[in-house]
């Protein structure tokens, strides 16, 4: 059989909304449980599903499994849903009967949270930032023990919010949560809305300013770094195209994550980095309004 001369075409924009689609399908089995009154487990096929995603796609060295981070002094984090580790410094020593398993912090590279629905946003928002803080306490601490000053530098973890549900969400909910101080979540991720929150990256205090990336039209659009400043206004950014919303934005934010995690191990000094770079503009996420004063999703 002749092969085919000329060159085909991968979809990433039908993958990824395939994806979508089957996670909110896992939601679905998720909200079976949770009616038999089951709240406990009715939280699992989502996040399983999610981590099974991430898994089947980054590469060596990098683990996906839920669990907790731990210090020396045997300070652990409160639970992870997914964790991306670099297996080269993970070291796990134990592992639950449910399969958490317990590592030493400085390998935890992206600390996700996974929610059903967006029903008490506020307090997912308090166990995002509980994790984020117990890493930078236990970061901190390490520090305070070296000998000289120094020593290897450890990029701050990346923190994800993943909500799957939001058909019910109040934007009221959403501006009076995220008015809390708090830089983390660096991303949440509204799946079935394919949208996305995370700061602009103008200064509003006039501290530092990094004007927003812009697309062709002018257009601001959300870049992979916007996390590091820690400053600005809280937005909603949506796809430019209409179509396939839900995979677009999870396609967004796999890619975010690969970009994260070459800044991490490797100083983004990795071949991907270029590969990320055209991701941010031809799958761009744009600026759809500030979270303050948004009227709708």
């Amino acid at each position: 059989m002749t092969k085919p001369t000329k060159p085909g075409k991968i979809d990433m924009e039908g993958l990824f909304e395939a994806i979508a689609q089957r996670l909110l399908v896992s939601i679905t089995q998720g909200r079976i449980l949770w009616e038999t009154k089951n709240i406990r487990d009715s939280g699992a096929p989502f996040e399983t599903e999610f981590r099974a995603f991430l898994r089947a796609r980054l590469p060596s060295p990098f683990a996906v499994t839920s669990g907790y981070l731990f210090d020396p002094k045997s300070n652990c984090t409160p639970q992870i849903d997914a964790m991306i580790l670099d297996e080269r410094e993970s070291h796990e020593l134990m592992r639950s009967d449910d399969g958490a398993a317990y590592v030493p912090f400085p390998s935890g590279r992206t600390l996700i949270e996974i929610k059903n629905s967006a029903r008490g946003i506020a307090s997912h928002l308090v166990q995002v930032r509980a994790i984020a803080s117990a890493v930078d306490g236990m970061k901190a601490r390490g520090q305070a023990l070296q000998a000289t000053p120094g020593g290897v530098y450890m990029e701050r973890a990346l923190s994800v919010l993943v909500i799957g549900d939001t058909k019910n969400a109040k934007l009221a909910d959403f501006k009076k949560a995220y008015a809390a101080l708090g830089v983390d979540p660096a991303y949440t991720l509204l799946l079935d809305k394919g949208l996305i929150i995370a700061r602009r990256t103008d200064d509003p205090n006039g501290i530092i300013t990094f004007p927003d990336d812009a697309d062709k039209t002018g257009s601001p659009i959300l870049n992979f770094y916007v996390y590091k400043s820690g400053y600005g206004e809280w937005a909603l950014w949506r796809p430019r195209s209409t179509t396939n919303r839900s995979g677009r934005a999870l396609l967004w934010l796999y890619f975010a994550i690969v970009a994260q995690l070459n800044l991490a191990t490797r100083g983004n000094m990795g071949a991907i980095r270029d590969f990320t770079s055209q991701v941010v503009r031809d799958f761009p996420m744009v600026l759809q309004s500030e979270l303050r004063t948004a009227t709708h999703w």
